[in-house]
């Protein structure tokens, strides 16, 4: 079963704007596309088709003898731009986010996407899949790649691959891809983030995101434009050990701790940029102290505890 199937086709306005939410069956290709602008059918004028700001997602476990069910599949000499799309998908059967074969004789330009699986099983599931292991004319970098399954892998380029730094190694590209999980409103309803930080990338010449939402210079990866903050940025997410209702008696302690989140795009090493926390108390019984964090790190969206 296919939402969207052309093959041998020349697509001059490109795939945009899609979304597809893929029901229970045995074999699922949510969009799948062969031999799409090929140069043998463009001799002259050649460009590749767009398709950019397609949103496909998976969210009902497939019946007990589903096969597989993938995202997008891009095969066939195809020559395609693949440009800000966002893919979820979740069962228990072979799931792969991006299924491309690249060719000598095809081009293909793979930015800006996010492509998560949750799987429920280890083997044959991969948030990107490259059979043949190459990147014949293949362009690919700054998107994120993500398994919420802790004992699974993350892609398969004519071998499998744990993580990020595995497909780094054999990449031409992927320098600026990160591998993080990211937090959708609702999946339920769309894939639209809840903070975009870390997901920052340089436009790649689409205007506008899945919702009509104008991309500035620097934009969001995946279908739905955010907010990027391109600045060090940490903010206090939560205090731990003061409570409006309670009554306490002096003396009488509590820990009290700052939970610190990085909402900025940068990661946060505090070797090289220390972080103060002061605690102020005033009341019947002063108290003020400072403590200066200079070890650890926070990675962008990241969360830490530190009691003061």
């Amino acid at each position: 079963q296919n939402g969207i199937k052309i093959n041998q086709s020349i697509i001059y306005d490109g795939i945009v704007g899609n979304k597809i939410l893929m029901q229970g069956c045995r074999t699922l290709d949510a969009m799948e596309l062969s031999a799409i602008n090929t140069k043998a059918s463009m001799p002259i004028g050649h460009k590749n088709c767009l398709i950019a700001n397609n949103e496909i997602r998976k969210l009902v476990k497939a019946e007990s003898d589903a096969v597989s069910v993938y995202g997008l599949v891009v095969n066939d000499n195809s020559c395609a731009d693949i440009y800000h799309n966002s893919i979820y998908i979740q069962d228990t059967c072979t799931i792969n986010a991006l299924r491309v074969t690249t060719s000598t004789t095809g081009d293909l330009s793979i930015k800006n996407n996010i492509l998560m699986i949750n799987a429920d099983k280890k083997n044959s599931c991969y948030a990107l899949y490259m059979p043949n292991g190459n990147y014949y004319n293949t362009t690919i970098d700054y998107n994120n790649y993500y398994n919420f399954n802790p004992n699974g892998y993350l892609a398969y380029i004519g071998m499998n691959m744990t993580t990020l730094a595995d497909m780094q190694s054999v990449s031409v590209g992927d320098k600026n891809s990160i591998s993080a999980p990211a937090y959708f409103v609702d999946v339920d309803t769309n894939l639209e983030l809840v903070v975009a930080s870390g997901m920052a990338a340089p436009n790649v010449g689409i205007d506008y995101d899945i919702n009509g939402a104008f991309r500035d210079s620097l934009t969001c990866m995946g279908a739905y434009n955010a907010n990027i903050s391109t600045t060090t940025d940490l903010n206090l997410f939560a205090i731990i050990g003061l409570s409006n209702n309670s009554n306490r008696c002096v003396p009488d302690y509590i820990p009290v701790s700052y939970v610190i989140r990085n909402t900025g795009s940068k990661v946060i090493d505090f070797a090289t940029t220390p972080l103060s926390l002061t605690l102020s108390v005033k009341g019947v019984k002063q108290f003020d102290t400072t403590i200066v964090i200079n070890t650890g790190r926070i990675d962008f969206l990241g969360i830490d505890t530190f009691e003061v």
